[in-house]
């Protein structure tokens, strides 16, 4: 078992909001990169949320820190 492994958190923040549970889905993906700050997959994937929600300043700081990394 990998509870600590970001990518891990990524999968599941994303199928979670796949299935429309985006309050669950979001926690786990910023658990992701609370557990790895320079986690790219989980940057782009906080991006792509938040550009589907409209919020592109958001969604424009976590393109930059997905691409940086």
């Amino acid at each position: 078992m990998r509870p600590n492994d970001p990518a891990l958190h990524v999968e599941m923040g994303t199928l979670l909001l796949a299935l429309g549970h985006k309050k669950v889905g979001l926690q786990w993906l910023e658990n992701a990169v609370t557990l790895k700050p320079d986690f790219a997959p989980a940057h782009a994937a906080l991006a792509e949320y938040y550009r589907s929600q409209g919020e592109t300043e958001k969604a424009a700081e976590h393109e930059r820190q997905a691409r940086d990394r």
